[in-house]
């Protein structure tokens, strides 16, 4: 696919342009650490370490506020709310291993979401919290994982309308923003009829507003549970959808074209994305 950097080109240019790619830059001693690595010990040596050891999450707990209903409607009355996440928010990108905070930055991009419209509710600032948690944990692994837990999330339930989708009421905003956004582009060979069949597919999501902390449930009798044409076959469930977009090499294209164009560079050629493929369904 691409050819190693050959050791004889390692210099404190490539090293920097590698920091900036697979990490957040790096201050000017991180940077000499990275060049001095790459000199000594050689270029993949260089490489392993912006990415190993794995990151562990567990590193970055809730805020002790979350822990109840109580406290968390305090906080969201002092303003503290908002600056707590933020603060939180960026120890994950540069207190985790490099690229796996780069990583994190990218699928939380990828599953935009705005914290505005949780915060003027307190009942929903822990939707915040609970999609990073839900992109940390699967940043560096699975595509179809991430995308099959991020939507059981509040944030993009809410955000998305899926809350209220049901069976003979069904909105499809989250069923074509999970096509057109994130997973087989906007250019992914569906129909408006795919986007109905997908919307229908993942009717019955609820969050418990009443039950602190508000968790992700499916309420079956709110689900439409018949037969659906999609993307050329069929599906009964939002998992059957999830299964058949996955399957689609339009899926991969999309995914492997952003991730490559965030991490390496403009315009990759479909040699290229092909060549990615393979790894990206393992």
């Amino acid at each position: 696919m691409l050819d190693p950097l050959p050791q004889g080109k390692w210099s404190r240019r490539a090293a920097d342009h590698l920091l900036s790619r697979l990490a957040f830059f790096g201050s000017p001693d991180q940077r000499e650490a990275l060049y001095q690595l790459g000199k000594n010990s050689g270029v993949a040596a260089a490489v392993d370490s912006l990415i190993d050891p794995p990151t562990d999450w567990n590193a970055w707990p809730f805020p002790a506020w979350t822990a109840t209903e109580q406290e968390l409607l305090s906080n969201h009355q002092t303003g503290n709310a908002y600056s707590t996440f933020g603060r939180w928010y960026m120890d994950h990108l540069l207190g985790a291993t490099p690229a796996a905070g780069k990583m994190v930055k990218f699928w939380l991009d990828h599953y935009a979401c705005t914290t505005d419209m949780v915060m003027t509710d307190p009942e929903r600032v822990l939707y915040m919290f609970q999609h990073v948690e839900i992109i940390r944990n699967s940043a560096m692994g699975n595509a179809k994982t991430l995308a099959n837990n991020i939507y059981k999330g509040g944030m993009l339930i809410f955000m998305l309308d899926l809350h209220v989708s049901s069976v003979g009421a069904v909105n499809e905003n989250f069923g074509r923003e999970l096509l057109e956004l994130f997973t087989v582009g906007v250019d992914g060979g569906y129909t408006e009829q795919d986007v109905a069949a997908c919307a229908a597919a993942f009717t019955g999501h609820r969050l418990d507003y009443y039950n602190y902390p508000y968790a992700y449930y499916y309420d079956p009798a709110k689900a439409d549970m018949t037969e659906k044409a999609f993307l050329g076959t069929t599906v009964v469930t939002g998992d059957d959808a999830m299964d058949a977009i996955f399957a689609r090499i339009e899926c991969a294209h999309h995914l492997c074209w952003k991730i490559w164009r965030y991490f390496a560079g403009p315009d990759p050629s479909e040699a290229l994305l092909q060549a990615l493929y393979p790894p990206f369904s393992q």
